[in-house]
């Protein structure tokens, strides 16, 4: 069984570098599962779409709407063993285990619909997942996120008339390394009261709300359990977020609207003509080697081609691996996008079919 890891975002400092972290990533991504390959990568203010194509011939989506998102964890899936009839009673003790190629997921935890769980190969991309994924929330317009660690659920109006003294709300779930974590509280405990007040979920954020704001190390807050009959006093420590007025203001504004499925320009007064190129690109895998005849990992696949766009015109398709821009070898990605958006495109050498093509770039950029 996955288990829950708390994570608390740390925001960006702009729309642009968490678009950047999120690309750089997309190699990386796949949805719960083995076999899947990222296919299509669609941002907007709104949220996000993630097409993936399994290699079986099935399909997945994985959407996330911003507006939905209530904050965000990791779960670790890479204890699960995903071989066939991998239970107790019918693992075949003489096989080995199979386990997820991309155990750690960022799940989006609120009123997502239709998935919102992104699934990656270390805890270290999960974090950085969250935190692009945070700001580019951000940069859309919700609020900031916090992570408390724990879910609670109301005490019943029929137990509380049977058991007077069970006023408060029920732990039901606490994530490992959160601060209630830390600080001993467990699942099935009842959380009895929170800064000196009877516990509801009002009371719960009115005391713990201001302690993650607390400059500059978080503050503590005091609670009382009730565990098997006994009343306990608890200080759970909950670190300070950082989420300056001023960057929220920078990250909201650092970017024009995006049109969907593409890049944010970076902030100009006045961007060159054309600048838009009209595609979705991620770094080559070593999947990719055998599946594209690549003689290496080197090079950005094209995910996408934007109907009539430049890429279009260009004569760039989809599954095209670029090469060479502008007669020199493609590295790192960030500087390939910084070298289109700022207009210096002119030629591409591109992989497709087995053979290279050279494309060049019919108007100025």
């Amino acid at each position: 069984m996955a288990q829950t890891h708390w994570y608390q975002q740390h925001y960006l400092s702009s729309e642009e570098e968490a678009y950047n972290k999120f690309q750089f990533l997309s190699a990386r991504f796949a949805p719960i599962g083995n076999g899947f390959t990222l296919t299509r990568m669609d941002i907007s203010k709104l949220g996000i779409n993630l097409s993936f194509a399994g290699s079986d011939g099935s399909s997945s989506l994985v959407s996330v709407a911003y507006v939905d998102i209530g904050y965000f964890e990791v779960r670790d899936f890479s204890s699960v063993d995903i071989s066939a009839n991998a239970t107790a009673l019918f693992r075949n003790p003489f096989l080995p285990a199979v386990h997820y190629a991309a155990p750690w997921c960022a799940v989006a935890v609120g009123k997502v619909k239709n998935g919102g769980i992104i699934c990656v190969p270390t805890l270290q991309d999960a974090y950085d997942l969250i935190d692009a994924l945070a700001t580019l929330a951000l940069a859309g317009g919700m609020d900031p996120m916090f992570n408390s660690g724990m879910a609670l659920v109301a005490v019943s109006e029929k137990e509380l008339r049977k058991h007077p003294e069970q006023s408060g709300m029920w732990v039901s779930s606490v994530d490992i390394d959160s601060p209630p974590a830390q600080a001993g509280i467990r699942a099935g405990d009842l959380l009895h009261t929170v800064g000196g007040k009877p516990c509801t979920n009002t009371a719960f954020w009115e005391a713990v709300g201001p302690a993650m704001r607390q400059a500059p190390s978080g503050g503590m807050v005091r609670m009382e359990v009730l565990r098997k009959g006994r009343l306990m006093p608890i200080d759970a420590h909950f670190p300070y977020l950082v989420v300056d007025p001023a960057l929220v203001q920078r990250i909201r504004q650092s970017a024009p609207t995006q049109e969907q499925g593409n890049a944010p320009a970076a902030a100009q007064a006045s961007p060159p003509a054309g600048f838009h190129l009209g595609i979705q690109v991620r770094p080559v895998i070593q999947d990719d080697v055998a599946a594209l005849g690549l003689p290496s990992t080197k090079g950005l696949v094209v995910v996408s081609v934007e109907n009539g766009g430049l890429a279009d015109t260009t004569g760039i398709l989809a599954s095209d691996v670029i090469l060479q821009l502008n007669g020199s070898e493609v590295g790192d990605m960030q500087q390939f996008v910084q070298t289109v958006r700022s207009g210096a495109a002119r030629s591409f050498r591109v992989w497709r079919k087995g053979q290279t093509v050279e494309l060049t770039v019919p108007m100025s950029m």
